[in-house]
């Protein structure tokens, strides 16, 4: 991997730029080999990288006025062996006018790469979420909704998983929906069984 960070602008109000990049693209990446006297079709995908750039008010109370973030083809397992193995595609959006009002989040992201958790993989393909956070209160949030289309090998559709919730100090509460999740496509060690229905979750204990 290679990083470089810049800052622009007067110390009152400045841009900063980080990126992040795949020094060595993994084998996807790169065009397939050449078999026989004909060349088999290339399958080109960018390598990996990552993109933050924020709009930095040194003197405000709260100084990180944006913060977009932009992934492509990511993969998790390159920072760490327990982490799955992803191809994360997408952005992160964070806007934030000051300590009176919310900062909001806005995520979108497709992984190139579903597959079930059994085989290292991360078996979601599509995920919307919208979050809002008080400044004022560094122990909680709201999660306002998110959408989260689950699948399996080479993409097989397993259902979707749709809600919203709140994390307020160790607990996190969650008012979710099930519709058609395919549960042995997340995972070849669950029961060959479709779950749609309500799912409401409560976890405490959380840092």
């Amino acid at each position: 991997w290679a990083a470089s960070a810049v800052a622009r602008g007067p110390l009152e109000r400045f841009a900063a730029t980080a990126t992040l990049r795949a020094i060595d693209p993994p084998p996807e990446s790169m065009p397939a080999p050449r078999t026989g006297s004909r060349a088999a079709a290339p399958d080109v995908r960018p390598p990996p990288s990552l993109d933050l750039t924020a709009t930095i008010a040194s003197f405000a109370h709260w100084p990180v006025a944006t913060l977009p973030a932009r992934t492509t083809a990511l993969d998790l397992s390159s920072f760490s062996e327990a982490w799955p193995a992803t191809g994360l595609s997408g952005t992160v959006d964070v806007q934030a006018t000051g300590l009176e009002a919310p900062m909001q989040f806005v995520a979108r992201l497709d992984n190139d790469r579903a597959g079930r958790w059994d085989q290292r993989r991360l078996p979601l393909r599509h995920a919307d979420a919208q979050l809002r956070a008080d400044l004022r209160r560094r122990d909680a949030l709201d999660i306002g909704s998110f959408d989260i289309a689950l699948a399996g090998v080479a993409g097989q559709d397993a259902g979707h998983w749709r809600g919203g919730g709140r994390w307020s100090g160790d607990a996190l509460q969650l008012q979710t929906t099930l519709a058609g999740v395919r549960e042995q496509l997340l995972d070849a060690r669950a029961l060959a069984a479709l779950a749609s229905g309500t799912l409401d979750l409560t976890i405490s204990g959380l840092p």
